[in-house]
């Protein structure tokens, strides 16, 4: 009837072709932003299809830029999109947290094993940036 007991079973890739913020919802410690996406759908079996779908964010987390491609589960009776965001190193929240320490953790080591009077590498403070330059490097055609 809401969506409630929509079975997503089939695995497919997204491409967002349009965002719009709708609006955000606090409960008790979390905030998160609910968007609209208007979708192009490419299931691993069956024909391409288009789709709106609304759905929350973390407010930690950056939504999905048009033309970005994002693993997506659907219904195929109804053709009903549920985004995954879980593994994706652009929208996973625990993704970005693990970077996070392991970013600190080379540069206390850099501090550590730099001669007494080399300056001090500045703090990551745009990890977002870097986990996008490590994507897109990767990602390239090269």
């Amino acid at each position: 009837m809401f969506g409630l007991f929509d079975q997503y079973t089939e695995t497919a890739q997204a491409t967002i072709l349009s965002t719009k913020l709708l609006n955000y919802r606090t409960t008790g410690e979390h905030v998160r932003h609910k968007y609209a996406f208007l979708l192009e759908v490419k299931p691993t079996q069956g024909k391409p299809f288009r789709t709106t779908i609304k759905q929350h964010l973390p407010l930690m987390t950056r939504s999905p830029q048009i033309g970005e491609t994002v693993s997506a589960r659907y219904n195929p009776k109804n053709h009903k999109v549920q985004l995954v965001f879980k593994g994706d190193v652009r929208y996973d929240l625990n993704l970005l947290v693990k970077a996070q320490r392991e970013a600190e953790q080379k540069r206390q080591e850099a501090i550590l094993s730099s001669p007494p009077g080399t300056p001090i590498p500045p703090p990551s403070t745009d990890i977002y940036k870097q986990m996008f330059r490590r994507t897109e490097d990767t990602s390239s055609p090269e």
